[in-house]
Formats: C-alpha cells, sequence, structure tokens
C-alpha cells in the first residue's frame, strides 16, 4: 500500500514497481478495501493510512 501512496494512485506504476500486473494490483486493493473499509481511498482516510504506514517504517528503523 506504502508504494501505492508513493506513486500517487498509478496502479500501471506501483505495478511495474512491485514486478506484477496492473489487474494484481487491482485485486490486491479490493482485497484492501474490503479488509478496512470501502472508505479508505477518501482524502480524510487515505492520509490516515498514509501517516501510519509511515510512523510504522519509523518504528521499524529505530534503534534502541
Amino acid at each position: 500500500m506504502a508504494i501505492y501512496f508513493g506513486t500517487g494512485g498509478s496502479l500501471a506504476r506501483t505495478a511495474e514497481r512491485l514486478h506484477i500486473h496492473t489487474n494484481t494490483v487491482t485485486q490486491r486493493l479490493e482485497r484492501i478495501g474490503r479488509l478496512i473499509g470501502a472508505d479508505w481511498q477518501q482524502a480524510d482516510r487515505a492520509l490516515q493510512i498514509q501517516l501510519a504506514l509511515h510512523l510504522h517504517r519509523l518504528r521499524g528503523s529505530l534503534t534502541l
């Protein structure tokens, strides 16, 4: 999902970066919608998800 947001929501560029077919990207995004709710692409919800993904990446890069 981070790659999808990183490509500005481009199915073609997401597929290219993941080395998969655009139909596969579409199917995966549909599955995500079923899991987290159909509103995930609405601006405010998409921002929440992007922030959560960013915080998750930051947390993973912390070394104590």
